[in-house]
């Protein structure tokens, strides 16, 4: 049995698609791929995956959904006042089950005032969670691939043993900068299927919320598996959860505190921490002294959460440095530096005991790997290191490896590129040789470029189609740059002249043949790089699509893939179809013209929609001026309704826009766009109950002639 420390977090709100690819992700302190992996009602394959966990999700249709913000209840006095000057509204109340809170009825006093959210737009809800177990060195030792092995085999075993239902994606690797071996959990939010966790019953297409997601919970589950399941050799050594041990390490320190401990400084924190251990020990059991002596080490230590002199439940001690302005609760400095935490303290150093603050527990040193120490022969050296550099050499002819490799010298290649294009300095003294070398390509190819325009603008685009051919996955920035990657390289070997003379020549199409269509778009003068660059992607876009051009009763494919050259291109607007219209073919500027058209009509929508929110925020505003007994009350809040339903359909008319604009198709007519405005909808309500009204006087009127006709025996 292997004793050590074993730690859990717990993410929640994540995006399913980008959880995902994170398993095959690399980073700069993550250099290793992942070293065991594996998965739980889903396949392997990262597409595969992320089409079956959208797949779950849209059949129980939580795929995309969203929520709106809550408003938040405020308490109010005993006279049912809040303390803003405004009377309360709501009253909570015991329905038998749980507490409540519902509009105050008349007579009776308000316990709470409901306060409506000043940001009214949609939340998205969370698609995945993600979970980390991390295990320490002493409990396994990041160089022993049969710990690391046990370890990530416990984790994906009580996973299934707790979490049967979940579609899960579980991978284990080591930390780049510690080296400490973790094991990550991606758990798609919406259930797979029924299951049963600790007596509550969770059914498919709900969302994984309370228990399976708090962090306490996840991580005292794993500590009773390792508990109940000894063949796995693991041991909790850390405090357990609910003890209070565990509770005391729960010091919640910042982003700057961890790292200027990394640089060995003193954080802000620390150094409140430290004067007030201090300030304890020399205030013999006084509050107010000790605020002065806090006072003399440059601290400034108020008392918040009062609310008319009686303490809610946010009441603490706040601390600021005088020559700072952020405020720090003494919650989150620590358990003992808060209003009771003080106290308690106070109490102790005037007893004369020794106090001193409670540090969270770490982890033991490294546990020793079970290996001999004994020295190896000459021979074994050897073959040790010819079966290392056959693994090395195995691992870089991967097919991963290779596109990680090209993936990484096309975006250094390309910063590179840019970086040079950017300073546009002359050669130095101190330039090395491969600089010379490259501004030798750059007027190398700007001579041909001038001595052979609409070759070389043919030669470009044969180098990039060539490499699309090959990788067509890849981005289109990136196929751009390994395209003219392979131009220079052609260059500089000094035989694409000879390849340009030929293309020059003349030479009649054949019956077999079809003359090249080259766009009027190459001839286009610019005086900046970045033009050119600009001109060059219009081009390539006018020859690809200039006899196929999708319509907006085209398949969905062609469309998509329109709609993604447009925006691979760029700088497609008014000001650019007015300066180049004439250098597309008909079709294709027929159809950029009506891309331009729908977007600026999504401009125009986009600006209402601002205008909509800031005029939402100034009648809120406005409406709090008002109390519940004032005169135009009501009409204010009538005024805040009316215009969040016009928010409300400037964002519906948005997304269905950019959604049009994203498939490909440019017609406003749609059925999509067909939204009647909020003040069509009142009319329309308007006089259907109108219409109402009247047929059901004219049927009551009806009924009562009946009545007389029969009183009168004329029936």
């Amino acid at each position: 049995m292997t004793t050590g420390g074993v730690t859990v977090k717990v993410l929640t709100g994540r995006v399913a698609v980008s959880l995902q690819r994170y398993r095959d992700s690399l980073t700069d302190d993550q250099d290793e791929e992942h070293l065991y992996d594996a998965t739980r009602h889903c396949s392997h394959d990262l597409h595969v995956q992320i089409g079956e966990w959208a797949q779950t999700r849209r059949r129980h249709g939580t795929d995309g959904a969203v929520r709106r913000p809550r408003a938040r209840y405020e308490v109010c006095d005993d006279d049912g006042q809040h303390p803003s000057g405004a009377m309360g509204d709501t009253v909570r109340v015991w329905d038998g089950k749980r507490w409540r809170k519902r509009p105050a009825r008349p007579g009776e006093t308000p316990t709470h005032l409901r306060i409506e959210p000043d940001d009214t737009m949609a939340i998205r809800d969370s698609e995945a969670t993600h979970t980390i177990y991390a295990a320490g060195a002493d409990l396994v030792n990041p160089e022993n691939p049969e710990e690391s092995m046990r370890f990530f085999d416990a984790v994906v075993a009580h996973r299934q043993q707790m979490y049967p239902g979940l579609q899960e994606s579980i991978w284990a690797e080591r930390n780049g900068k510690s080296g400490l071996v973790h094991v990550h959990v991606a758990s798609n939010a919406t259930i797979f299927q029924d299951f049963t966790l600790e007596g509550h019953r969770y059914r498919a297409g709900q969302k994984m919320a309370g228990d399976m997601t708090n962090v306490d919970a996840t991580r005292a589950r794993f500590e009773q598996y390792l508990d109940t399941h000894p063949e796995h050799g693991l041991i909790q050594s850390l405090a357990r959860v609910g003890t209070p041990e565990y509770d005391a390490a729960q010091v919640r320190s910042s982003q700057k505190d961890y790292w200027e401990a990394r640089r060995g400084n003193e954080s802000s924190h620390d150094y409140i921490r430290r004067a007030a251990l201090e300030s304890m020990r020399t205030s013999a059991g006084d509050r107010d002294r000790y605020v002065t002596e806090m006072a003399n080490r440059g601290i400034v230590v108020e008392e918040a959460g009062l609310r008319r002199g009686r303490a809610t439940k946010k009441h603490d001690y706040t601390y600021r440095l005088t020559d700072g302005k952020a405020r720090a609760r003494g919650a989150t400095i620590g358990p003992e530096f808060s209003y009771d935490g003080v106290g308690a303290m106070l109490e102790l150093a005037a007893a004369g005991q020794e106090i001193e603050a409670r540090r969270p527990q770490h982890a033991g040193p490294a546990k020793p790997l079970p290996y001999t120490t004994e020295p190896l022969t000459p021979d074994d050296r050897q073959g040790l290191l010819s079966l290392r550099h056959d693994v090395e050499e195995m691992a870089r002819r991967s097919p991963a490896a290779r596109t990680r490799q090209a993936k990484r010298q096309a975006e250094k290649e390309l910063g590179a590129r840019r970086a040079r294009e950017a300073t546009g300095a002359d050669k130095g003294p101190g330039e090395v040789p491969a600089m010379a070398e490259a501004r030798a390509i750059d007027a190398e190819m700007a001579r041909l470029t001038h001595a052979y325009p609409e070759q070389m603008g043919l030669m470009r685009k044969a180098f990039i189609d060539d490499w699309r051919a090959r990788h067509p996955a890849a981005h289109a920035e990136t196929v751009k740059v390994n395209g003219e990657l392979g131009l220079r390289r052609a260059v500089r070997s000094g035989e694409l002249e000879t390849e340009l003379r030929r293309l020059r020549q003349p030479s009649a199409p054949t019956a077999a043949e079809k003359p090249v269509y080259t766009s009027r778009l190459r001839g286009a003068r610019v005086t900046t790089e970045k033009m050119r660059l600009r001109r060059d992607a219009l081009a390539d876009l006018d020859e690809h699509w200039h006899t196929r051009v999708p319509t907006d009763e085209s398949s969905v494919a062609e469309r998509r893939a329109w709609a993604a050259e447009l925006r691979a291109a760029g700088g497609i607007g008014p000001k650019m179809m007015g300066r180049w219209a004439t250098g597309f073919s008909p079709d294709v500027a027929d159809r950029l013209r009506a891309y331009v058209s729908l977007r600026e009509v999504r401009r125009a929508y986009g600006d209402a929609l601002a205008t909509r929110k800031a005029e939402v925020v100034q009648r809120r505003t406005d409406a709090k001026r008002y109390r519940t007994w004032d005169e135009g009350y009501w009409q204010a809040r009538d005024r805040v309704k009316e215009a969040g339903e016009w928010v409300e359909y400037h964002q519906n008319r948005v997304r269905a826009l950019d959604s049009q604009i994203r498939d490909g198709v440019y017609a406003t007519d749609t059925p999509e766009l067909s939204i009647e405005s909020p003040q069509v909808l009142k009319e329309r309500h308007r006089t259907t109950a109108r219409r109402t009204r009247d047929r059901t006087v004219e049927t009551q009127e009806t009924r009562n002639h009946d009545d007389q006709f029969y009183d009168l025996g004329l029936g």
